[in-house]
C-alpha cells in the first residue's frame, strides 16, 4: 500500500477504528489485528479500509526498491561518515548482566561517542568507531564473549523468555547441523514474531 506522509496518521486511525469495530477484542488471545485479518483475508481488509479512509490506495511500484537481504548488523561496518565504523555485536540469547552493560558502555565511550544502540534480535551496536582504534577495539576482553563474527547460528538466535534451555538445545543444534545459510532461532510461547523478519531455510 502506498500512501503519501501527510495521509499516513489518517490512514492508521481508519484501521484503528476498524480493529476496534470489528476485531476480535473480548478474546484476550485474539485480541491482535492479525487475527481479524486472516478472518477477513487481505482483500477484505484493504476494501474496508479504503471505504472507512475514504480513499483509494495507489497501485504498486513497477519493481520493488528494497533490493537487498536482511542485515542483522553484526559485525564491522564501515559508516557514512569517513573514518567511523559501527561494530555490531553478538548477545547471545540476548542476555546481559550488569557487569556486562557497564562495560558495553565503557567500550561506547572510549572507542566510540558513547552511543549505545540495540537490534530486535537483541544485538547491541556501538557506532563511530575510528579507524586509528579499530584494532585495538577488537582486542576487547568483552568481544570474546560477545563476538563480531558469530556461527550461522549463533548470530540468529532469539529467547523471549529467558530460558536456560535455550543454550543447551543450541549446543545439540551446532553439533548435529550443517549450516550453509543464516536461520532464525526464535524461542517463544506465542505466534506473535515480535518485529522479527523470516530467515532463509538451512539445509
Amino acid at each position: 500500500m502506498w500512501v503519501k506522509p501527510e495521509e499516513v496518521v489518517s490512514l492508521c486511525k481508519a484501521i484503528v477504528e476498524i480493529f476496534r469495530d470489528y476485531g476480535l477484542r473480548l478474546n484476550r488471545q485474539r485480541a491482535r489485528l492479525m487475527w481479524l485479518i486472516d478472518e477477513w483475508g487481505l482483500e477484505k481488509f484493504r476494501n474496508e479500509v479504503e471505504k472507512h479512509w475514504g480513499k483509494t490506495f495507489k497501485t504498486a511500484a513497477p519493481k520493488d526498491e528494497i533490493d537487498w537481504e536482511k542485515r542483522d548488523h553484526i559485525g564491522i561496518y564501515p559508516q557514512k561518515q569517513p573514518g567511523l565504523n559501527y561494530a555490531g555485536l553478538n548477545i547471545p540469547v540476548g542476555r546481559l548482566s550488569a557487569d556486562d552493560m557497564f562495560e558495553l558502555g565503557r567500550l561506547a565511550e572510549v572507542y566510540g561517542s558513547g552511543e549505545i544502540r540495540f537490534t530486535v534480535e537483541q544485538n547491541a551496536i556501538i557506532p563511530n568507531i575510528s579507524d586509528s582504534v579499530l584494532n585495538t577495539f577488537l582486542k576487547e576482553p568483552l568481544l570474546h564473549k560477545f563476538g563480531v563474527n558469530p556461527g550461522l547460528l549463533m548470530r540468529a538466535v532469539v529467547d523471549w523468555w529467558r530460558c536456560d534451555r535455550v543454550v543447551v538445545w543450541l549446543s545439540f543444534l551446532l553439533k548435529s547441523l550443517k549450516l550453509y545459510l543464516p536461520v532464525l532461532f526464535s524461542y517463544q510461547c506465542t505466534g506473535v514474531n515480535f518485529g522479527q523478519m523470516k530467515q532463509k531455510q538451512t539445509h
